[in-house]
């Protein structure tokens, strides 16, 4: 099977019905921003939060995992990750984790508020006492 990879604006895309932000709490590695930037314009995502660490988006190697996504993408760069759950939680958007437990729910079930969602995802290392958020 001869099979042709498609240009992203060869693509049409669905967007979800409501906004989705995507917020990344304290990524450090080029290459794994870079995956996340994709991820997020493959899935419609509306905008991408890089928090806790200024992410350099003009890294070689950021762009070469991101196949140049990160033209199409609004990202956005912020110190403090409780200054932005902060300000989705007052506009009223639902606030996940983006972890797997033993008290999870699976995200299909996870009922989506009118406004709009905004997952949270952590850094490569884990958690270490004291760098932890708490999404409710």
């Amino acid at each position: 099977m001869n099979t042709e990879q498609l240009k992203h604006h060869e693509v049409p895309l669905r967007k979800p019905m409501v906004p989705v932000i995507l917020v990344c709490d304290s990524i450090t590695s080029p290459a794994n921003a870079g995956t996340l930037i994709r991820l997020c314009d493959a899935f419609g995502v509306d905008q991408l939060f890089f928090c806790g660490h200024r992410m350099n988006l003009e890294s070689n190697r950021l762009k070469k995992t991101a196949r140049s996504t990160e033209k199409q993408m609004t990202i956005l760069q912020q110190d403090s990750i409780l200054t932005v759950l902060q300000e989705f939680s007052k506009k009223r958007f639902g606030l996940v984790g983006l972890e797997i437990s033993s008290t999870s729910l699976a995200l299909q079930n996870y009922a989506v508020t009118d406004v709009g969602i905004v997952p949270v995802r952590g850094n490569e290392r884990g958690n270490k006492p004291g760098n932890s958020v708490n999404v409710r």
